[in-house]
């Protein structure tokens, strides 16, 4: 139909949130899971996903940390990168686009929004 099947990686320490929102994107796109920051960079690194979607507080590496190292790397530095966080104070949410994360949303929310956040940016 049309073209190769884009490949997002979900990077959060909740079990339950990664199947859930594995089950909501798998029959769209390639869903890649990390329980950490650490995972989350080393997918990163190896798969070159098209968007990534990060918890900001993590064991090993948080959210802004993995974005930061990302950005180090040339063939990751583009990859579009939201935030998936109960963190919702200004100053997190600042920090955020200081290093160009493309959104913030905060927990919980509706996954029902996903595929159109999603489409904005693969």
């Amino acid at each position: 139909m049309g073209g190769p099947v884009k490949k997002v990686l979900v990077v959060d320490d909740e079990p339950l949130l990664l199947e859930l929102l594995e089950k909501r994107l798998s029959p769209h796109y390639e869903v890649l899971a990390a329980f950490n920051g650490e995972e989350g960079l080393e997918s990163a690194m190896n798969h070159r996903p098209d968007l990534i979607l990060s918890d900001l507080l993590m064991p090993k590496m948080d959210g802004f940390e993995l974005r930061r190292t990302l950005r180090l790397h040339e063939h990751t530095r583009e990859i579009p990168f939201v935030i998936l966080s109960a963190v919702a104070d200004m100053s997190s949410i600042e920090k955020a686009k200081e290093l160009g994360i493309l959104d913030y949303l905060i927990k919980p929310m509706h996954l029902e929004e996903l595929p159109g956040l999603i489409k904005r940016y693969v």
